[in-house]
């Protein structure tokens, strides 16, 4: 079995392909993880035996006749990718190569939101209606996804298969209990923290969650920390300064450990304009935090069960979201989220996976 994406960069796809790995290799199967490049912080966590294949590509693009020449020669009956860019690239290098692998492809971000924001080139949009439909099995993370799959790009509903993310709560318990040093957490007597990981980009609209801080009821009782970093950090900094709240708010940067932070907040906060299926929600959740969490495509409502195990709010929503904030931390009671991060046990999804790779 082969796995391709572009790199194993800290996101959140590739997280989980280097667990798939792992959990595969730990199975018996021989597993190549095809790199466009080899770089990124989760190479150290890699089973010995998963075998690492550096295409040595210039990027994703670069990376189609490496590809399409391992496809050629590879002895692995089934090659799955992660990441749009990646698909379209792992689809055309199997008609390039003449090969007859099965191949697999996952979609991890919501298509409806992706053509609204404009953030996937015309060009991408048009490869994936293209050759979306040439792939053996398409896995979604979420319902709403294999919704949109079908719709925006004339995927059929049987060649879809929904596998949520898996989420390891017999690691996120080792790796909670871990010292870390920051003022705030746990947080000092009379306030409470906040907590949001994720990437400093427009999507993930950390504008509206420093609004919601801004006109919380806790004023200045309540402090966020924001774990990530990207191409906003500056203008966060900024707005954070206008509203008055930089003493309250600490852009903390990437973090390999996110989990001793979430185990020690107050809360958990997910802003997102939308997502594919957010694991940091379910990790949180198995840190047993509260959660609360913007309405949004897709993922947050299908974890949460409609508020069931966290308040959902309408997404940019500054208002609702300070005060779904306020409401969970002055109430202090709550249901016992770690009952349902468990489940999205690694043994449930692997057999989910296992079952689509041989084609059951």
């Amino acid at each position: 079995m082969a796995i391709f994406l572009p790199s194993l960069s800290g996101g959140g796809a590739e997280r989980v392909f280097a667990d798939l790995a792992n959990a595969l290799c730990r199975q018996g199967y021989e597993i190549d993880l095809v790199l466009a490049q080899r770089t990124g912080p989760y190479l150290a966590d890699l089973d010995p035996e998963v075998r690492v294949c550096d295409l040595g590509a210039s990027g994703v693009v670069g990376s189609l006749r490496p590809l399409a020449r391992y496809i050629r020669d590879t002895d692995a009956g089934v090659l799955i990718s992660a990441l749009n860019h990646a698909n379209v690239i792992a689809l055309s290098a199997k008609a390039l190569s003449g090969s007859q692998i099965r191949m697999v492809v996952s979609e991890r971000n919501s298509p409806k939101a992706e053509l609204q924001s404009n953030l996937t080139s015309r060009a991408i949009r048009l490869l994936m209606r293209a050759l979306y439909r040439r792939a053996d099995a398409v896995v979604a993370v979420s319902e709403g996804i294999a919704d949109q799959l079908v719709e925006h790009y004339g995927v059929k509903r049987a060649q879809i298969a929904v596998i949520n993310n898996p989420v390891d709560t017999e690691r996120i318990d080792r790796l909670a209990g871990a010292s870390i040093e920051h003022p705030w957490l746990p947080s000092p007597d009379g306030s409470k923290t906040v907590l949001a990981v994720g990437r400093l980009e427009p999507q993930k609209d950390y504008k509206t969650l420093l609004r919601a801080v801004s006109l919380s009821e806790l004023g200045d009782g309540l402090r966020l920390v924001v774990l990530g970093e990207g191409s906003q950090r500056s203008a966060l900094e900024r707005l954070a300064a206008e509203l008055n709240i930089s003493d309250q708010v600490d852009f903390a940067g990437w973090e390999p450990n996110p989990f001793a932070y979430m185990a020690k907040a107050s809360l958990y906060v997910l802003s997102s304009k939308w997502e594919g299926f957010p694991n940091s929600l379910i990790q949180a959740m198995g840190c047993g935090v509260p959660v609360v969490s913007t309405d949004c495509e897709t993922g947050p409502s299908e974890i949460l069960a409609g508020g069931r195990w966290g308040r959902l709010v309408p997404v940019g929503d500054a208002q609702a979201l300070a005060s779904a904030i306020d409401a969970t931390l002055i109430d202090g009671t709550g249901p016992d989220v770690r009952r349902r991060a468990g489940d999205f046990h690694p043994e449930v999804i692997l057999a989910q996976y296992l079952a689509v790779l041989r084609g059951e």
